[in-house]
């Protein structure tokens, strides 16, 4: 598709009909810093689509159908600060999908299917601020979410299944809760 514009640093396609992307719809965009594909239905995407994006900052992925995310979709993205994955039908974040993240700032996937989320999907939390898991079956955290994300100051997480009695107990019993 965009074959030639080889300095876009931004691409916004939000609120489409766009579907069955190829694995290449984003070969040469090596310069984007910022993509907008929420609300179009793309379903679960080539493992190999976003390769390409070494410079992206922000991506937003959010209604547009994906029930699985493939680790390969973020591994080259080491200048990744924001992601939204909000309202798909994902039911698990792979080990280490965001190890290769280090300024990690914000991450939003409210209104999915989660029901463990483990740290060991992220790379460093030093600079998260905004994390957003509203509106899943989560049950369980590990504390080390909280002891490794210091400038923490948004945290959403009301209409999840936790049956912990109180908010200590549901992080401190995560053993049992994450089996």
């Amino acid at each position: 598709w965009f074959d030639a514009l080889t300095n876009l640093e931004i691409l916004i396609l939000y609120n489409n009909l766009f579907s069955n992307l190829s694995e290449n719809a984003f070969a040469n965009l090596g310069s984007l810093r910022y993509l907008r594909l929420d609300n179009n239905p793309l379903g679960d995407m080539p493992a190999g689509i976003f390769r390409a994006l070494e410079n992206i900052h922000t991506i937003y992925l959010s209604n547009v159908g994906i029930t699985e995310l493939k680790t390969e979709w973020f591994q080259n993205m080491p200048n990744l600060i924001e992601v939204y994955l909000g309202y798909n039908a994902i039911e698990e974040l792979p080990n280490g999908i965001f190890a290769n993240a280090h300024n990690f700032e914000a991450f939003g996937m409210n209104g999915n299917r989660l029901k463990v989320l483990r740290r060991n999907a992220f790379g460093s939390l030093a600079n998260l601020y905004y994390f957003n898991i509203e509106s899943n079956f989560i049950n369980a955290l590990e504390v080390e979410f909280f002891n490794d994300a210091p400038v923490l100051n948004r945290f959403y997480f009301y209409r999840n299944i936790c049956g912990s009695g109180t908010f200590t107990n549901f992080i401190q019993q995560r053993e049992r809760n994450l089996e």
